[in-house]
């Protein structure tokens, strides 16, 4: 039988497009709110960022890192977690959540236009950033908190039959153009 282990999964890069700083500043604010421990999984961060010795030091946090994992591995970890963040401030075609759509994995997610390619995204369980970590932080707790909401989520959406051979590069290469032309 399939477990959780992870109520958070950040799987994007350290840089400043990713807002890793705001991820911080997010899961600072959800730890003041918590009495409980929020169990992080950080998959394959690539890039340096200076302030990850304040990530650790967040109290509330049980923070697990990752290297770069094989396809299976990485399924495995975004299955395991309850919802998986991606707040960047742009992204031409986050692979990655497109992943995590197929998986019917809870999204938080920056509001972007590439999510507009993918067919019934507006009925899909994903909560959005406001750029406020405070905001954020409560949304993301009553998210990790609606036991009910997080065991429907994946009731709610159903993929269109397009949707694999839409993350094919040569389909996701074109769309990324016509969003740059426009």
């Amino acid at each position: 039988e399939f477990k959780l282990e992870y109520d958070i999964c950040w799987c994007r890069g350290l840089s400043p497009i990713y807002q890793f700083e705001q991820f911080i500043n997010i899961l600072s604010d959800l730890s003041i709110i918590t009495t409980s421990t929020i169990s992080v999984c950080i998959i394959g961060a690539y890039g340096h960022n200076s302030n990850i010795s304040k990530l650790l030091s967040i109290p509330n946090l049980d923070i697990h890192f990752y290297a770069r994992l094989d396809s299976e591995d990485f399924y495995q970890k975004l299955l395991a977690s309850k919802i998986i963040i991606s707040i960047p401030i742009s992204d031409s075609s986050p692979r990655t959540i497109y992943e995590a759509i197929y998986l019917k994995k809870p999204l938080f997610l920056s509001p972007l236009p590439c999510l507009d390619w993918v067919e019934n995204f507006t009925s899909y369980p994903a909560s959005y950033s406001t750029s406020d970590p405070h905001q954020d932080a409560n949304l993301l707790n009553a998210m990790l908190n609606n036991k009910k909401q997080l065991d429907l989520l994946s009731l709610k959406y159903s993929h269109p039959s397009t949707f694999i051979k839409n993350l094919d590069f040569k389909v996701i290469s074109h769309q990324y153009l016509s969003v740059f032309i426009s």
